[in-house]
């Protein structure tokens, strides 16, 4: 008898992948707990093990195709072991695969309900999305996914058709250039930033640090005896204290809007962004109000590697009540950043520089580090952003305090 496999859900908030890698073909045997095929999430690349010994009959979706969580991927047959258990992001039991198919509860939820039916109607959520996004019905659209399953590309395809009609085309050629397609982390980077610009009232706020004593006491610490160059701190990590500390001191920043209203959160896991070859990316440290600059320089320095690598695991990326984005490090003066959502802010810190500023009735010269702080103005006023950036200025000012 054959065993069809069904895609778990990965990590928690997985809801659909695309098919990277195949380890195994038609006609191979695997045992259970033998990486059987690699899933390309928004984030990362996930490695999903057989929960079956048997022989593989059949592939039922190839390398690119994108698929739901619960659609058959792959056909076995002498599969007599007891299936592991899949992640069940409803946090109910989870199911053991018998010979034959997945055992369900014996009676199904509203959420099994709806995931059936969506299912049936074989309608991936990217391209859910971007129908309900055009206001378009799915009559009409063929499908060129697995089983004729509706992917994206047909939604797109089916737009342009439509734009088609109304548009006269115009052939044009373009020499010398290069369709680059998008990778599904760009894809997910772009509609999110779309979502928050659409959707978020941003507002802005702009603040100089004058950093001299920042800068000394950073040298300072840097230069003491024993230290290896590889514990040597930047101005990046003083920069992730300070805003840590500040978010413990003004938690009602530290949150995410919803619409039952805003969830605030007693620890302060802040979202770092990091570029990598595939976009941005927002590893996660967690609970770093509590861990001093040694500590966030090292666990910063690892994070950010392995997210260039691709080697981020879902919880390292998900969460996080704020966002850092430093550009200081390529030249940049200042920027206006976009809020990460559901997250209701966003720090923006620009490069440093030698400039003149006016003390008293004198003029000197002094190392200046300009932030920017945008807020979702549905969750925070004007003046309680206005504190919270005095109050990361303060630290940035006084770093002895952050040792405090």
């Amino acid at each position: 008898m054959a065993t069809e496999i069904k895609l778990p859900a990965l990590s928690p908030s997985m809801t659909d992948g695309t098919v990277a890698h195949w380890h195994k073909q038609a006609g191979d045997s695997v045992v259970i707990g033998e990486p059987l095929v690699d899933i390309e999430t928004a984030k990362t690349v996930l490695e999903m093990e057989s929960p079956v010994s048997g022989t593989i009959e059949a592939l039922l979706v190839t390398v690119g195709d994108e698929v739901n969580v619960g659609t058959g991927i792959v056909r076995l047959a002498g599969a007599g072991d007891e299936a592991r258990p899949a992640i069940d992001t409803e946090g109910a039991a989870p199911a053991k695969m018998a010979e034959k198919t997945v055992a369900t509860e014996s009676r199904p939820r509203s959420a099994d309900i709806k995931a059936q039916n969506e299912q049936r109607l074989r309608i991936s959520p990217r391209a859910r999305k971007l129908l309900r996004a055009e206001g378009m019905a799915v009559d009409g659209i063929v499908g060129s996914g697995p089983g004729g399953r509706i992917v994206e590309r047909d939604v797109q395809q089916q737009l342009a058709k439509s734009a088609s009609k109304s548009v006269v085309p115009v052939e044009v050629e373009l020499p010398g250039s290069t369709l680059v397609p998008h990778t599904r982390t760009r894809r997910y980077i772009a509609d999110r930033l779309q979502q928050a610009k659409q959707h978020i009232p941003h507002f802005y706020l702009y603040i100089d640090c004058e950093v001299d004593d920042l800068v000394a006491f950073r040298a300072r610490l840097n230069s003491e005896p024993g230290r290896l160059p590889e514990q040597r701190l930047s101005l990046n990590d003083f920069v992730i204290r300070a805003l840590a500390l500040a978010l413990r001191d003004m938690p009602e920043l530290n949150g995410l809007w919803e619409e039952a209203g805003i969830r605030h959160f007693e620890c302060v896991d802040l979202a770092v962004a990091v570029a990598t070859p595939d976009g941005l990316l927002t590893p996660i440290l967690k609970n770093v109000a509590r861990k001093g600059l040694m500590e966030i320089s090292r666990e910063m320095r690892e994070l950010a590697a392995r997210a260039r690598a691709g080697e981020l695991q879902p919880e390292e990326y998900a969460g996080g009540g704020f966002t850092l984005s430093n550009l200081g490090m390529y030249g940049v003066r200042s920027f206006s950043p976009i809020i990460n959502p559901p997250q209701i802010g966003i720090l923006a810190v620009g490069a440093m520089a030698r400039q003149p500023v006016v003390r008293g009735d004198a003029l000197e010269i002094a190392s200046v580090m300009s932030v920017t702080l945008s807020v979702d103005h549905r969750a925070v006023d004007g003046a309680e952003a206005a504190r919270f950036l005095a109050t990361i200025r303060r630290y940035l000012e006084e770093p002895r305090a952050m040792l405090l």
